[in-house]
């Protein structure tokens, strides 16, 4: 009883996203037209290559078909059938190139292997793990040892038992609904009505797969322009000369503030002059002084 009740509520946890995905990859194949509209794009060069044999005109194909496009070599050519359907959407209907993206759940589902039945399955066993907890306190509360706490252990397990009793209730009717919207989708490709799940999403996902590659290959994304690095306020300016780095480098930053000397600040519109003086007599080298003359010096020399 204590292991059950320990293990369901992980259990549940981990088996959520299972669900949720299955019923997303389920909703995905009914509701996309893109996905139709590619097949019927296949169907309509089959039926071309096909003319005039037994194999031409036909209403339909299995999906399991989708894995041989990428086979069908032209002559002398490396491209495939793939090749041409992409090349075919891209002139006469742009929007379908991105079937993967508008599918992503599909792949998802056959990459974790996901089966319909497995998951009705496991809420099934989820259901019956309530009902033999239920079952193991009525017989607990049979000996006496256990009469005189017997009603909290059964108040505590019934709240428990009810609790995730409506989670897996949701959970349910969640597959369910997922079942139902699987046969509808078998029934609208035309599979058969015992094909598993798991073999009918790794048969669209390795098309989709496929699908996304080639297309790459033929019209790859563009590539990002490279950044200009620019120079940063505080950098260094190093001379190619040989010597003492820290004698060969000039600040960038900003001008150190000296100290005011008591005098009154000036008004923003009082006229400033300044006394003519005789331009220095003195270019900058990058051969600096090992020891940088300080702002007191440079005022100096000003003076």
């Amino acid at each position: 009883l204590l292991f059950t009740t320990r293990e369901l509520p992980s259990d549940i946890e981990l088996f959520q996203p299972a669900l949720n995905l299955a019923w997303e990859a389920c909703r995905q194949l009914d509701v996309s037209e893109s996905f139709v509209n590619i097949l019927q794009y296949v169907l309509a060069i089959g039926n071309y290559l096909n003319n005039g044999t037994m194999k031409g005109g036909a209403y339909g194909f299995k999906l399991s078909s989708l894995e041989k496009l990428a086979d069908f070599r032209a002559n002398q050519s490396k491209s495939t059938l793939l090749h041409y359907l992409i090349l075919q959407l891209h002139k006469c209907d742009n929007d379908l190139l991105h079937i993967r993206e508008e599918m992503d759940s599909v792949v998802k589902a056959a990459d974790n292997n996901i089966s319909t039945k497995s998951i009705m399955a496991e809420l099934e066993v989820m259901q019956r793990q309530l009902d033999k907890i239920d079952r193991n306190v009525n017989k607990i509360c049979e000996h006496k040892a256990m009469s005189q706490s017997c009603d909290k252990l059964k108040s505590e397990v019934k709240e428990f038992v009810d609790e995730y009793r409506v989670e897996i209730k949701k959970m349910d009717d969640k597959g369910k609904e997922m079942m139902e919207t699987y046969t509808k989708i078998l029934v609208k490709f035309g599979e058969p009505p015992s094909t598993d799940s798991e073999d009918f999403f790794t048969s669209v996902a390795v098309f989709l797969k496929q699908f996304q590659r080639i297309h790459r290959e033929l019209f790859p994304p563009p590539k990002p322009s490279p950044r200009v690095q620019r120079p940063r306020v505080g950098a260094m300016i190093t001379s190619p000369e040989g010597g003492d780095p820290s004698s060969q480098r000039i600040s960038l930053s900003r001008p150190q503030v000296l100290p005011t000397t008591g005098e009154p600040n000036m008004q923003i519109n009082e006229k400033v002059s300044f006394p003519k003086r005789n331009p220095i007599q003195k270019s900058l080298t990058l051969d600096a002084p090992r020891t940088p003359p300080t702002a007191v010096r440079h005022v100096n020399q000003l003076e």
